[in-house]
């Protein structure tokens, strides 16, 4: 149940989060940047990190609870896909908290 509740939480906090670099990514390509960031690419491997080990991965994973090396086989694979994502996020939480901390200083400066 706990897998279950954080797979849906994690896809939609997900989009929203892909929705949001999105249009950060066009607000940096209308000032000569790149559509593409790191943000947007963390972004996405959590979200495909979560639809592969859940979405794909889990049902097979219930399917071979009797076959116990291929169980275990894919709960190896599911906890790779669940570190990939929480390695993703923190990452994401990293360079978003250096972002604004950067911002704070920068607006925090004095201006004579």
């Amino acid at each position: 149940h706990v897998f279950r509740v954080d797979a849906g939480l994690g896809l939609v906090v997900g989009a929203i989060l892909l929705v949001l670099t999105l249009h950060a990514a066009r607000r940096d390509a209308e000032a000569g940047g790149s559509r593409f960031s790191v943000e947007m690419m963390l972004v996405l491997v959590a979200l495909f990190s979560t639809v592969v080990g859940h979405y794909a991965i889990g049902p097979m994973l219930d399917e071979a609870r009797a076959d116990r090396s291929r169980f275990a086989l894919l709960h190896g694979v599911t906890s790779v896909f669940f570190v990939v994502k929480l390695v993703a996020i923190a990452v994401l939480a990293w360079r978003l908290a250096g972002d604004a901390a950067a911002a704070g200083a920068t607006a925090a400066a004095p201006t004579s």
